[in-house]
């Protein structure tokens, strides 16, 4: 149970995480990507942090099931037959991943992920569903950038133009995107290419998807606040 592995991870931090990350991506499994995706979403940031990215930190590099992954997706190639599930499972498990505060282990995940998402556009639109409103606004900015990236190596306008929507739907409909620079650059960038893959640069299909913006100023801790 989630009780058990909450006791279980204060002092086993490494060999949960290792566990975890083995099973995720065996569909049918109950330990798989989606138990993963509901345990790491009911700790706060911080919580979350405190064990999952700190563990990570040590497993990257090391012959763990961190780098197995990554090194397995960073193979892929858009014509590499995968089943549905199996990509979903991949793509969330390489998500969670981008918690990280190891640089290279988070640019070689993005990497990877772009890997899974290429030619997946049904894939793209679930993980933008799944992590555009996560609370770590680095961990979205990176599946947006990821998303992006798998975009640009796209011929597919249909396809694009899924995810586009599926962007627009996330990110800008409430004419008040995130106040994210890098995010909000990377979504519009998924727009851009749905727009020239359609040929029509000038396509009002997704307003308020250009700047300027009219995202609220977010809040400043005053220095008492700090203290």
């Amino acid at each position: 149970t989630k009780e058990h592995l909450r006791g279980f991870m204060s002092h086993n931090t490494g060999d949960v995480i290792e566990t975890l990350v083995t099973l995720a991506t065996v569909p049918d499994h109950p330990l798989n990507a989606i138990y993963l995706n509901g345990l790491l979403r009911e700790f706060s940031m911080a919580d979350r942090d405190a064990w999952w990215t700190v563990g990570l930190h040590g497993l990257w590099d090391n012959q763990s099931s961190v780098d197995r992954l990554i090194h397995w997706a960073g193979r892929l190639w858009p014509h590499t037959h995968m089943e549905t599930a199996s990509v979903d499972l991949a793509a969330c498990t390489l998500s969670w991943l981008l918690t990280s505060s190891h640089r290279y282990l988070r640019d070689h995940a993005t990497k990877a992920l772009v890997r899974v998402l290429s030619w997946r556009p049904a894939a793209i639109g679930k993980l933008i569903d799944d992590f555009a409103e996560l609370d770590d606004a680095y961990v979205a900015e990176r599946v947006l950038a990821a998303a992006y990236g798998a975009a640009m190596r796209s011929t597919d306008a249909a396809g694009v133009s899924a995810i586009a929507d599926q962007v627009h739907s996330k990110v800008f409909a409430s004419g008040k995107p995130r106040p994210h620079l890098l995010l909000r650059d990377y979504a519009r960038g998924i727009i851009c290419r749905a727009r020239h893959l359609q040929k029509d640069l000038a396509s009002a299909k997704w307003p308020k998807s250009d700047p300027p913006y009219t995202s609220d100023w977010p809040k400043i801790p005053t220095s008492s606040e700090i203290d």
